[in-house]
């Protein structure tokens, strides 16, 4: 399976395929923001088997950097 465009009403959202690369770092979330710019997305969905274990880890502070990249170039994120 492949990421895919698809229109929740207004909004163009990039949703991120199951078994797509990790999201473990800031450059993963660069690429995915990039991916999302190509497209116009203004929204990705990511699984949350997509996250890497220490996105849920706190004092890594994966999570915090990943979500910074998003809302830095205005992209809004749904990790259902």
């Amino acid at each position: 399976m492949t990421d895919s465009l698809n229109q929740l009403g207004k909004v163009r959202a990039l949703v991120c395929a199951e078994d797509g690369p990790s999201l473990a770092s800031e450059a993963d979330a660069l690429a995915l923001i990039g991916e999302a710019a190509t497209i116009r997305a203004r929204l990705v969905v990511v699984p949350v088997g997509r996250l890497s274990a220490d996105f849920f880890r706190l004092e890594t502070r994966v999570a915090g950097a990943i979500t910074q990249k998003l809302v830095n170039y205005g992209m809004t994120s749904c990790m259902p």
